[in-house]
């Protein structure tokens, strides 16, 4: 069985260029990103990553701006919270009766 770059449970946030196989990793194991698309189809990915998926923050590199967004992602008290109950309720939605989650889901096919 492969690893990913996101198999460490305790990981509380992606940082990534947002190359398509470790933005899909993290969003599959529920990690947030914080974004810094360099050139190409990052770009895209990180559009997806942040603004459909609402799992991460872009940032410009620099020291102030990425401590900034990885204490965003991670968050603590409200933020936290709010992010923690949309996840539990998106994973609900999905184990209903005809709901996203199948045994073929790409999201447990990551070896």
């Amino acid at each position: 069985m492969g690893t990913t770059s996101v198999d460490i449970v305790t990981l509380g946030a992606f940082f990534t260029h947002c190359g398509w196989n470790s933005s899909l990793e993290a969003i599959c194991a529920g990690v947030p990103l914080v974004t810094f698309p360099m050139f190409a189809d990052p770009f895209y990915n990180e559009k997806f990553t942040v603004q459909v998926a609402e799992m991460g923050e872009c940032v410009q590199v620099n020291r102030e701006n990425v401590k900034e967004a990885i204490e965003k992602v991670m968050g603590d008290g409200e933020e936290k919270e709010k992010r923690e109950e949309k996840e539990l309720e998106s994973i609900k939605k999905a184990m209903e009766e005809g709901g996203s989650f199948t045994p073929t889901s790409p999201c447990l096919s990551m070896t």
